[in-house]
């Protein structure tokens, strides 16, 4: 795994040989979409992304199916993928208790919370209080001592509700996180409106302020600077991004938001620079592919316009 390094400036390209892209696809692109994908398009488009060299997938979302009824199917889904794949490359994204038991249930051992660096947008998307959350999250770490448990940290930069975010309220969940064996935490830039200057100061301020946690970077595209803020954030020390096949979904409780950054583009552009994500890319733009016919006719990425190689 590439070390994290921090630094007070852009580090040149040589500090980063490799990365690791978390392929969020089937919960956070599924979930956002106006309609409900099939079981078995979604079982094919995670066998796709197994073949292509995925070895972290984001499952499905735990939550209520009243609300989010792309993920209805979760538990069905995780079992027949585990059946399949076995469980190690595979996590769940709960936002309570009640998620863990049911991902655990199904058969993962990997689970993704999320919580809200803002008060207004964990309200909307999740139902709590951020106080609230953090009791729930207390209880998931207690309750599942054995699970692989990592925090995901919504709107780090801003909100759509309440505009900007301090960094001491993203500080006050790390710190949280951390105090309760926590190691590893996703940053999201849920609005997608993070700058290349913004994603260096907030990068490289939890890069010194928490040297033990290995962070990840979740930025959407929104304003079209995810790209180069992932470019910014590797150069800074961070290993591991989280995109999503073709630029499915985003976060639908975020009014404004674009979508996620194309994990092929992602991929084209590290490998581009000589950065390994041990990702076959052509693979995974057969995946692109098979999303854009079966499920997303005007996909956001790029690369999966082109046409295929003969």
């Amino acid at each position: 795994m590439p070390e994290q390094k921090a630094g007070s400036g852009l580090a040149p390209e040589s500090v980063f040989e490799s990365v690791r892209i978390h392929e969020v696809g089937p919960r956070d692109g599924f979930q956002s979409l106006d309609t409900v994908v099939p079981t078995e398009v979604k079982l094919a488009v995670i066998e796709g992304l197994v073949g292509a060299g995925f070895d972290s997938i984001e499952l499905a979302a735990f939550v209520n199916p009243r609300k989010v009824p792309q993920m209805a199917d979760a538990a069905m889904l995780t079992r027949r993928v585990l059946e399949t794949f076995g469980r190690e490359r595979f996590r769940g994204l709960v936002p309570n208790v009640r998620g863990a038991e049911l991902a655990c249930e199904a058969g993962l051992r990997r689970l993704n919370f999320v919580i809200s660096a803002s008060e207004s947008h964990n309200r909307a998307n999740v139902g709590r209080t951020i106080d609230e959350s953090v009791v729930e999250l207390i209880r998931v770490r207690e309750r599942f001592a054995d699970v692989d448990l990592r925090l995901n940290i919504a709107t780090v930069f801003s909100c759509p509700y309440q505009g900007r975010v301090p960094i001491e309220d993203v500080d006050r969940l790390v710190s949280i996180a951390h105090a309760n064996g926590i190691s590893q935490i996703a940053i999201s830039d849920t609005m997608g409106d993070a700058n290349p200057r913004a994603v260096r100061e907030v990068v490289e301020h939890l890069l010194a302020t928490f040297p033990t946690i290995r962070f990840f970077a979740h930025l959407h595209d929104t304003d079209g600077m995810a790209m180069v803020n992932c470019h910014v954030a590797a150069q800074l020390g961070i290993a591991d991004f989280e995109t999503s096949v073709a630029g499915l979904g985003g976060c639908p409780f975020a009014p404004g938001a674009g979508g996620n950054l194309a994990t092929e583009d992602l991929v084209n552009m590290f490998e581009s620079i000589g950065v390994s994500t041990g990702i076959n890319l052509e693979r995974l733009l057969d995946v692109a592919r098979y999303v854009r016919e079966q499920i997303q006719p005007n996909p956001s990425g790029r690369l999966v316009l082109r046409q295929p190689k003969e």
